[in-house]
């Protein structure tokens, strides 16, 4: 009975993403620190009351509208895998958290890596890296990142999450010479089934085409399974190292001081897709966009 047990925990710890299932448990932690902090008994389920309350003491404290949403996402989670009632169908929950949206908008003031600024950051690599590898490896990373709109966590490795996510060897296939097609097996808007096949074709220009920049870091590439983006000890590049790297790049550039950061390279590729006029629909299926969330992303 015991291993029965065992497994039916297990499986319910599997059956959200490590970084969600984390965030789940900061919310609980939250709530709970909450109801200590003004005398209410810490007991569950949770009180609708204190609910109303938390939501309200979470925007006096500063929280994001996405971050009040996960939280409640969490502790209705937490509720209802116990059979409990689900804080997120209260009426007055749904309300005081689109009431919360409109009185905190938040502007996304990250700038977007123009193709001008890419090519900055590809001709600082030499100077800004310790060994021609590194800045082989940095540029291949850079480019493929900007093409093919991926996410940083879908790029490189992470050290604290997003563990299943990060390029492998096996995913990445040359269409002869015009074109590289990457396998994205997990992301953030898909986690399980069947991988998305990206097709990411050559540019014009060769010093900043994609396809000619990971056929040369694979030349040089150790000759080792594993993640495909490896710095020559065959340690795998990381996420703080991708954006070490580029900031960098960027504060050695004319555009110092600008907000530039990792996600700038999805930013700043659906920005110039727009900007030429592709419709909306083929800029949210390139960036793997279920909604139009996308349009935040858009710099004209």
């Amino acid at each position: 009975m015991e291993c029965l047990h065992s497994r039916t925990r297990q499986l319910l710890g599997a059956c959200v993403a490590l970084n969600t299932a984390s965030t789940y448990r900061t919310a609980v932690c939250s709530f709970n620190n909450f109801r200590l902090q003004y005398g209410f008994p810490v007991d569950y389920p949770g009180r609708a009351d204190h609910f109303v309350m938390y939501i309200s003491y979470c925007f006096e404290m500063g929280f994001s509208p996405s971050t009040i949403r996960s939280y409640i996402s969490g502790l209705s989670f937490y509720h209802k895998l116990h059979n409990w009632f689900d804080p997120l169908e209260l009426f007055v929950v749904k309300k005081l958290l689109e009431g919360y949206s409109r009185s905190r908008r938040r502007v996304d003031n990250r700038a977007p890596v123009t193709p001008q600024i890419l090519h900055s950051i590809c001709t600082l690599l030499p100077s800004i890296c310790y060994n021609d590898y590194e800045a082989i490896l940095f540029k291949a990373a850079y480019l493929l990142a900007y093409f093919g709109l991926l996410r940083v966590s879908e790029v490189v490795h992470s050290t604290w999450q997003h563990h299943g996510r990060a390029l492998l060897l096996d995913d990445i296939k040359f269409d002869h010479s015009y074109a590289v097609v990457v396998a994205i097996r997990q992301s953030k808007t898909c986690q399980m089934g069947e991988p998305t096949y990206l097709r990411i074709p050559c540019e014009a220009d060769s010093n900043m085409c994609p396809v000619c920049s990971l056929k040369k870091y694979l030349a040089v590439r150790p000759s080792t399974q594993g993640y495909f983006f490896k710095h020559k000890n065959d340690k795998p590049l990381t996420r703080a190292q991708f954006s070490a790297v580029l900031a960098k790049c960027i504060s050695s550039s004319p555009y110092k001081g600008a907000n530039l950061l990792s996600h700038s390279f999805r930013i700043g590729r659906a920005s110039e897709l727009a900007s030429k006029g592709v419709p909306d629909e083929a800029i949210m299926k390139l960036g793997r966009w279920r909604s139009a969330a996308y349009n935040t992303y858009i710099r004209m």
